[in-house]
C-alpha cells in the first residue's frame, strides 16, 4: 500500500502534466482553426500560425513534464536559448524570406492572378508561399523571388485599381503637320474598342531629336484587356500615320506605365 501511495505520488503529476498538455495542444490547434477560418488572415498563413503555436506550447508543456520529474529545466531552457539563437543565425536569410512572406500575406500588396512589376521584373502572380513567390512572365517564364526580396523591394501593381494606361511613343519629322498628327493618334483611340473612353486620350509632344518630334499617346483600358489594347492600338496609329503620309521611324517604342487614378 505504501509503495501504490509513493507510485502515484511521484508520477501522478507528470502524467497529468502530459495528459493535460497533449489535450490542451490538440485544443489549441481546433480553436485557432475555427478562428482562422472566420477571420479575413490569408489561408497561406492558417497552418503556419497553427503548427507555430502548437510548438511552443508543446515545448512548454515538455519543460513543464521535466520540472515535474525533478530535471533541472534551468540548463535546458539556457540549451535552448543558445541553440536557437545559433539556429536562427544559420538561417537568417531563410528566417528573413519567412518574415518576409508573412508581411505579404498580411498586407497583401499583392494577390494570386495580379500583375505586378518586382525589382524590375514583370509578371502574373501564380502562387504565395511563406518562402517564395512564384510568377509568371508574358512570354511564359517561370520566375521565383524570395519573399525577403519582395518585402524589402518595390512592387508595382498594375491590377490593384482596375485600370492601366498604354503609352505609345512615335516620332515625325519637323516639316510635318504635328497637331494633325496628334488629333489623328487621338482619334485612333477613340476608335478603340477597349481603350475607356471617360478617361483621358491625349496626344502630347515629348522632345525632339536627329530631326523628328517626338509624340506620346496616352489612353485607358481595363486592367484584363491591356494586352489586347496596347496591339491593336499600336497597329492602328502606324498604319493611320502612314496612310496620312507621315514618315514614321523604323522602331514604335511602347512603354507601360502604372495607373495613376
Amino acid at each position: 500500500m505504501n509503495y501504490f501511495t509513493s507510485f502515484l505520488l511521484k508520477y501522478t503529476t507528470p502524467i497529468l502534466v502530459i495528459a493535460i498538455g497533449i489535450i490542451s495542444v490538440k485544443v489549441l490547434g481546433f480553436i485557432l482553426r475555427k478562428s482562422l477560418e472566420k477571420s479575413k488572415v490569408d489561408k497561406a498563413l492558417h497552418k503556419f500560425i497553427i503548427n507555430s503555436s502548437k510548438l511552443i506550447l508543446a515545448i512548454i508543456v515538455l519543460i513543464m513534464f521535466l520540472d515535474s520529474i525533478n530535471v533541472d529545466t534551468k540548463s535546458i531552457v539556457t540549451v535552448l536559448g543558445i541553440s536557437g539563437g545559433a539556429i536562427a543565425f544559420a538561417l537568417k536569410d531563410s528566417l528573413s524570406n519567412i518574415a518576409g512572406g508573412i508581411l505579404i500575406l498580411i498586407t497583401k500588396p499583392f494577390l494570386n492572378g495580379d500583375f505586378v512589376d518586382i525589382n524590375g521584373v514583370s509578371g502574373t502572380i501564380k502562387q504565395i508561399d511563406m518562402i517564395l513567390t512564384t510568377m509568371i512572365t508574358s512570354d511564359k517564364k517561370i520566375v521565383t523571388i524570395p519573399n525577403g526580396i519582395i518585402s524589402s523591394g518595390i512592387v508595382t501593381n498594375y491590377t490593384r485599381s482596375g485600370i492601366r494606361r498604354v503609352d505609345i511613343a512615335f516620332s515625325i519629322f519637323h516639316a510635318e503637320d504635328i497637331d494633325a498628327a496628334k488629333r489623328t493618334a487621338e482619334a485612333v483611340a477613340l476608335e478603340n474598342k477597349y481603350i475607356l473612353k471617360d478617361r483621358e486620350i491625349i496626344a502630347v509632344i515629348t522632345g525632339n531629336s536627329r530631326g523628328m518630334i517626338n509624340l506620346e499617346l496616352k489612353a485607358w483600358c481595363n486592367t484584363d484587356e491591356f494586352w489586347e489594347a496596347k496591339y491593336s492600338l499600336e497597329e492602328k496609329v502606324i498604319e493611320s500615320l502612314s496612310e496620312k503620309g507621315y514618315t514614321m521611324e523604323d522602331k514604335l517604342v511602347v512603354r507601360l506605365e502604372s495607373s495613376e487614378l
